[in-house]
């Protein structure tokens, strides 16, 4: 075992872009460098319809809570048709702020779904997702679209019904 070896913050990078199936990392334990295999990707990607379907259950669907979270993406489309029960659709509000002394902006649930329909889904399923880096990195898996149309067919997304 070496002593305290340091490297330099360049010589990882060049490293890490000459060999790039291998991946070196400082290790915060013994300075020593750590090499790693990229792991193999094998992601999914189901596809959630979401006509007439109330807002929380369109992302449940796809099966991506933390317990068994694989990594995978997920396609959502038809969002401007969910719904909410109740009340919500007026009385639910969004708030925004434009960083600005007395900037607080607040719209309900009606105007947000008919300017930006992909924007309540991903609201309601932020909060639902853990605080922290998983729950970001869960977040950014998650593609909603209004209408069926969507950039990804090329993935050959898997219908999940609901």
């Amino acid at each position: 075992m070496m002593g305290s070896v340091s490297f330099p913050l360049g010589l990882t990078t060049a490293f890490n872009a000459a060999v790039p199936s291998l991946r070196m990392v400082k290790s915060r334990v013994t300075s020593e460098p750590i090499f790693t295999l990229p792991k193999p990707t094998t992601a999914a990607w189901p596809s959630v319809n979401c006509g007439e379907v109330v807002a929380g259950r369109a992302y449940l669907a796809g099966d991506l809570d933390c317990s068994t979270y694989t990594g995978d993406f997920i396609v959502v489309v038809n969002v401007e048709k969910l719904r909410v029960t109740g009340n919500k659709a007026k009385d639910k509000l969004y708030n925004r702020h434009s960083g600005y002394p007395g900037g607080l902006y607040t719209t309900n649930f009606e105007k947000m779904q008919a300017k930006h329909p992909a924007r309540v889904l991903e609201k309601a399923v932020k909060g639902m997702l853990p605080k922290g880096p998983l729950g970001y990195a869960m977040l950014k898996k998650m593609k909603a679209y209004a209408g069926t149309d969507h950039p990804h067919t090329a993935q050959q997304p898997k219908t999940l019904e609901i």
